[in-house]
């Protein structure tokens, strides 16, 4: 397994920061890739759950790509000033990025999202993919994003105590756009498989958001973690073992 730290620029011409994790060195073959999506206002391994995934698949022989979301973790840009839209820009814009890689298959592009990467994912609708996974996914996150400022200014700045213990600042910019986008709409748009993946003692994204927004999806998969919370502890590796069954193994990979 390779890995190594890219920087990939967004349209607001922001750094954004992104781990490559590559099965080998490439010669002649390219990789089916598969791109993950971090939380709101989180960080790129999303607490582990992304750096094992990506791990377990490129041991079938897919390339990986994790990445911080402008304002978040290591890349540029002031997360206070963010949007949806914006977030599904930084998305394309390491899609673009990933796909243009000589070693790269893009005609073989997987997503992967957690919590509100899982709305990006929704939002950005690149529809040309093999496969979906959505984890914890929130329905419509107003409410649920909302919910977790103890200041909450729609018109204004509204304030939250993040869980790292740093305060975590919204404009009003990012609450107007939200309401823009209609994620029932959205969901029936892919044809391809998705995997949902959902702790049933979730406090912060109900499991009802997950079968709420599953019901409208065309090919939807559903694996209730039962003893499992947001972050799918308990039970990890139930989901790490799901995501990695969705992958067929690609080691022998080798398309021109």
């Amino acid at each position: 397994m390779k890995m190594r730290r890219l920087e990939i620029a967004n349209q607001a011409n922001e750094r954004l920061v992104c781990m490559e994790v590559l099965p080998y060195e490439p010669s002649n073959e390219r990789f089916p890739v598969v791109i993950f999506c971090h939380g709101f206002g989180y960080f790129k391994e999303e607490d582990g759950l992304f750096t094992e995934e990506a791990k377990r698949l490129a041991d079938k022989g897919y390339a990986c790509f994790y990445f911080d979301f402008s304002g978040c973790g290591e890349s540029e840009g002031n997360y206070e000033q963010t949007t949806l839209t914006k977030l599904t820009q930084d998305l394309r814009s390491v899609h673009g990025y990933v796909t243009s890689l000589d070693y790269i298959d893009a005609s073989d592009v997987s997503l992967i999202g957690h919590s509100f990467g899982t709305s990006v994912i929704n939002a950005t609708q690149i529809t040309d993919v093999k496969r979906i996974v959505l984890g914890g996914a929130p329905f419509y996150p107003f409410e649920l994003i909302k919910d977790l400022f103890t200041d909450f200014n729609e018109n204004g700045i509204s304030r939250r105590l993040a869980t790292s213990e740093r305060t975590r600042t919204m404009g009003p910019q990012f609450w107007e756009d939200l309401k823009h986008y209609k994620p029932e709409e959205l969901i029936r748009k892919f044809t391809c498989p998705i995997l949902f993946i959902h702790g049933k003692q979730d406090t912060i994204v109900p499991i009802k958001n997950m079968e709420e927004l599953s019901s409208f999806a065309l090919k939807p998969w559903r694996l209730i973690l039962e003893s499992s919370n947001h972050d799918f502890k308990p039970e990890r590796e139930k989901a790490f073992q799901a995501v990695v069954e969705l992958f067929p193994s690609q080691k022998n990979h080798t398309s021109a």
